[in-house]
């Protein structure tokens, strides 16, 4: 059986750079650095990483540079070097114990923290990798969250779902414990934002996300994210036309909202069972959850929910008494209808 493309191409990078190899090889081990780097890397962190002198690293990187393997972009200490092929940084990489591997990866995330801020605040991904191949896992999650921010930020939607997904897998990694919990109940929140806005309300990536959420904030008695992950829920129900199910999340709103004497809680409640009332047809029992809602009077200064409320009343134009729901019904007694309670918007 022939042997792969990918260990021939290896194969054939050993064979015609042996000679620059074999000096690389002695004058020091430090080479392997460039490769736990990644694809590029800088001549200024390598020098830092590396135990030889700059005359000697010079010397070396000059050899390097010969055969081929790497190219050399700029002059040093400014200089940046590119290998030649992922492949050609793979072998390097492979060939290093997991141990040093692991002990090289260490000294580059954290010289990456102490020199370079600025790069840790634009490219958290790059810590995060370095700490999660290093093993120091609590160190690589906060980081892998924080990328997967700012990808939702630049809306950069599967660059978030992979990062988020990675802290989730990484965060399984670290000792069992509440606080681990609690960072897996975070990303899983942000996970299912992301979600939403990548594929959709209706999305059943977004309840397999959701699911374990909902469990792991009635265990931790995080009821503040209890409320938002049961929202989402009710919504992904209805969008997929399962009313039942988002009504059975009412009720689980109804409740949080009494014992918290949550206002909140209440109008998330009301705005999923109009929803879900309408968009069964019953006009009528939407009507009566609007009116119910409405006897708060509280609610109706409530700037932060003047969305919900307005639609909750442009939603119950369609109802109201003697109107006929059913698929007998007039349109041009429902456009009459939807004219003369127009005024419910304004009041």
């Amino acid at each position: 059986m022939l042997p792969s493309t990918h260990w021939l191409f290896r194969l054939h990078c050993a064979s015609r750079c042996s000679r620059g190899w074999i000096a690389w090889h002695r004058s020091a081990r430090w080479h392997k650095f460039g490769a736990c780097i990644g694809r590029e890397f800088s001549y200024e962190l390598l020098a830092a990483v590396s135990p030889l002198t700059a005359e000697k690293l010079d010397d070396v990187l000059g050899q390097l540079t010969k055969t081929g393997l790497v190219f050399r972009r700029g002059t040093p200490p400014e200089a940046l070097y590119i290998f030649k092929h992922a492949l050609v940084q793979d072998a390097a990489y492979d060939s290093l114990l997991k141990s040093k591997r692991a002990q090289l990866h260490t000294q580059i995330a954290q010289l990456l923290e102490r020199s370079s801020p600025e790069r840790v605040a634009s490219e958290p991904e790059l810590l995060a990798q370095h700490f999660t191949q290093a093993g120091l896992t609590e160190r690589a999650v906060p980081y892998w969250i924080q990328a997967g921010q700012h990808a939702l930020q630049r809306v950069a939607l599967a660059e978030a779902v992979g990062h988020l997904t990675t802290a989730l897998s990484v965060n399984e990694r670290t000792p069992a414990s509440t606080e681990r919990e609690r960072r897996e109940l975070d990303i899983r929140l942000q996970l299912a934002t992301a979600h939403v806005a990548s594929r959709g309300w209706a999305a059943v990536q977004l309840i397999q996300t959701l699911a374990p959420a909902r469990d792991l904030a009635n265990r931790l008695g995080e009821d503040d994210k209890l409320v938002p992950i049961l929202n989402l829920t009710a919504t992904y129900h209805e969008q997929r036309c399962e009313y039942s199910s988002t009504l059975a999340i009412v009720e689980e709103l109804d409740a949080l909202a009494r014992s918290r004497e949550d206002s909140s809680t209440f109008v998330l409640a009301r705005w999923n069972e109009t929803h879900s009332q309408c968009s069964m047809g019953k006009f009528q029992q939407a009507q009566r959850v609007a009116d119910l809602l409405f006897e708060s009077t509280t609610l109706r200064n409530m700037a932060t929910w003047s969305i919900p409320i307005t639609w909750i009343r442009s939603a119950t134009v369609w109802s109201g008494p003697g109107i006929d729901s059913g698929p007998s019904a007039s349109p041009i007694k429902l456009g009459k209808r939807r004219r003369t309670d127009a005024s419910w918007l304004a009041a």
